[in-house]
């Protein structure tokens, strides 16, 4: 049985799409699903170890203590190919894999016990076991003298029956050794990848993939954050930045060289470069960039289904308050789709509001966006400065992003508040010095 410990199960299901062979175990999301699966199946062939799966550590652990081979994901499906390819043949010819022609099939050996009552030509004995001497039964003497012996032997001797001698066997029952899992709080945060997506143009999705990677910066080592502009959309972070030549994207090298500005890994669209974009191959550079905590990316308007979503942990959807293209039936059809598609991790944000905005069903009288993070509308003298500048928007719209900061970027980071608090508040004493 082969074991594969994806990330994500859309990653899990690409790999597969190729493989028809049975002995592959099912998804396993996390740890303790593996532990119960382990309970059940007992150690599997090889594994496919992805090193973003939730505590990779503890389970690379665990299988170098039983000696199974483990091979690690980098996020290249032609790697993950080739492994499948040669460790099935492997599970496939090996005597405990019975093929029955329709689903998983697995040999478990059950120890053959015998009962008490039945004769036994092998008696097998535990040398951690004292031997207990043979006890005669009552009335064993007499039955024996009582009875004429056909070759008559010295007085002294007495010849005990075969058939009333009691023995005592010992039988062993291999039981399956246990597997202790150490719990350990992880003390560093896991890789998180971020799509920005805007229901249309001029949304503002590029504007917020710049305010969230400005904040997770701030609460985070330098080089913690990268930021990827997609390349199915126009570039504006190469001018906005003026990043200097000589730069080479992923696209033209299938690794490229990120450039480093305010603490932050920018990649982005080089202009005038012109490559059709693979799904695969971009999912596969994603995957070399979540070695850091935190990949933003700015997807612009690709609401349609796509492998780079899938792998996504969190989606913001960004929608500017114009009532005149929410009355657009096509893209509240859009929205809602791409919604029910990806609910769980899909955050809705209002940008551009304002206290007299009011967008309520009128028949239902219910609000149209209940859990929607509002981004209020920022003062264009603040947002035009910081593109002269070519920099991120500074502590001058600290306050109006407060409800975005508060409600979803510091569940991602922990931040302390009380050191937080004491930048914008006074001590008690310290109030009456003067």
């Amino acid at each position: 049985m082969l074991l594969l410990l994806i990330r994500n199960q859309v990653i899990w299901k690409r790999i597969l799409q190729n493989y028809r062979s049975h002995p592959v175990a099912p998804y396993l999301p996390d740890l303790s699903s593996l532990q119960t699966w382990l309970a059940d199946h007992g150690m599997p062939t090889a594994v496919l170890l992805d090193s973003q799966w939730p505590r990779h550590d503890e389970a690379q652990r665990l299988f170098e203590r039983n000696a199974i081979p483990v091979t690690f994901f980098s996020g290249h499906f032609n790697e993950a190919d080739e492994w499948l390819q040669e460790h099935s043949q492997s599970v496939l010819e090996s005597p405990l894999h019975e093929d029955d022609g329709g689903g998983t099939s697995e040999a478990i050996q059950e120890p053959a016990i015998r009962p008490l009552g039945e004769a036994s030509s092998e008696v097998r004995e535990n040398p951690f076991v004292r031997k207990r001497p043979v006890r005669l039964t009552p009335g064993l003497r007499e039955t024996v003298e009582s009875r004429p012996l056909k070759n008559p032997v010295h007085e002294s001797v007495v010849p005990v029956a075969e058939k009333e001698r009691v023995v005592e066997r010992i039988i062993e029952i291999p039981v399956e050794k246990p597997i202790y899992v150490r719990e350990e709080i992880p003390t560093a945060l896991a890789p998180v990848f971020v799509t920005v997506v805007g229901l249309w143009r001029r949304a503002g999705a590029s504007l917020l993939s710049l305010i969230v990677t400005k904040w997770l910066s701030q609460h985070l080592p330098p080089n913690s954050v990268t930021l990827i502009e997609d390349p199915r959309q126009p570039p504006r972070l190469f001018d906005y930045f003026a990043f200097e030549e000589p730069y080479t994207h992923w696209l033209e090298d299938g690794r490229g060289t990120p450039v480093s500005r305010d603490g932050v890994q920018f990649v982005p669209m080089k202009p005038g470069l012109s490559v059709q974009v693979d799904e695969e191959r971009f999912a596969e550079y994603i995957y070399r960039q979540l070695k850091r905590p935190f990949t933003i990316l700015d997807a612009g308007q690709h609401l349609e289904p796509s492998l780079i979503h899938e792998l996504a942990d969190h989606i913001l959807v960004v929608l500017d308050c114009d009532p005149t293209l929410l009355n657009v039936v096509g893209m509240a059809e859009s929205y809602h789709q791409f919604r029910t598609l990806y609910e769980g991790k899909v955050h809705v944000i209002l940008n551009k509001w304002t206290k007299h905005v009011k967008l309520v069903d009128p028949e239902a009288q219910e609000d149209l966006f209940p859990n929607a993070i509002k981004v209020p509308y920022l003062t264009p003298d603040v947002v035009q400065q910081a593109l002269w500048k070519g920099t991120f928007l500074g502590e001058e719209v600290h306050e109006e992003l407060s409800m975005l900061y508060s409600k979803l970027l510091s569940r991602w980071v922990p931040v302390d508040k009380n050191q937080s608090a004491s930048k914008t508040h006074k001590s008690f004493f310290g109030r009456f010095r003067k």
